[in-house]
């Protein structure tokens, strides 16, 4: 992971970055707000389980503590070090909001039931962003494969952000928090959000091409 260089310890002198991060907040906020309240839906709409072939031969264990901790744990990090690159964070902020947006309309349209697990949220912030509902498709598993493709040029982020990727689809199958499409649907629904995102946020996105 390198130092910021000059040109992004400059960026937050430009007054279209700053009215770009602000605005990539104001869009997060939204997204977040939205994600709630679609989680809350789809997990009262929640109905019967259904058969899953991966499931069915995975023993279901008690992985709560890696899905809520040790993924605040890498967010955590991952914030930390996405600070040190400022001409990213217009960008990346737009595009998880985006993330958070699609994934929310897409959890609200099929109200599968929640397989059987020993998942449990703690009663604190964490249940303003995780549910039991929430299933298709896995948030922990497409989540760093999307900073995996905003950061496709850092070879050690790339790959941090893959294995926790992989990690955590590990995690909520052996967990019995997801269904197997629920897992393996998300990189390739991610890969399109940030093809989709490069798009919409080009500005931000060249920004970035120009480190």
């Amino acid at each position: 992971m390198n130092a910021p260089s000059d040109c992004e310890s400059v960026v937050w002198q430009g007054r279209e970055y700053v009215k770009s991060l602000l605005n990539g907040f104001f869009i997060l906020i939204a997204s977040f707000f939205i994600m709630n309240h679609a989680g809350n839906y789809a997990t009262k709409m929640a109905e019967i389980p259904v058969g899953d072939i991966v499931l069915d031969n995975l023993i279901i264990r008690d992985v709560s503590f890696f899905h809520v901790q040790i993924a605040i744990f890498f967010w955590v990090l991952f914030t930390v070090y996405m600070l040190t690159k400022p001409s990213f964070i217009p960008f990346i902020i737009k595009t998880i909001s985006l993330f958070l947006l699609v994934r929310s309309a897409f959890i609200c349209m099929t109200h599968l039931g929640v397989p059987s697990n020993k998942l449990v949220i703690p009663d604190d912030v964490s249940s303003l962003v995780l549910f039991n509902g929430d299933l298709f498709f896995s948030g922990h598993v497409g989540a760093p494969f999307l900073m995996m493709l905003v950061f496709w040029q850092e070879k050690v982020v790339r790959y941090v952000c893959l294995s926790a990727s992989i990690i955590f689809a590990y995690i909520v199958l052996v967990g019995h928090i997801h269904y197997s499409i629920d897992v393996f649907a998300a990189p390739f629904i991610t890969y399109s959000i940030f093809n989709l995102s490069t798009f919409i946020f080009a500005k931000d996105y060249q920004r970035l091409k120009r480190i």
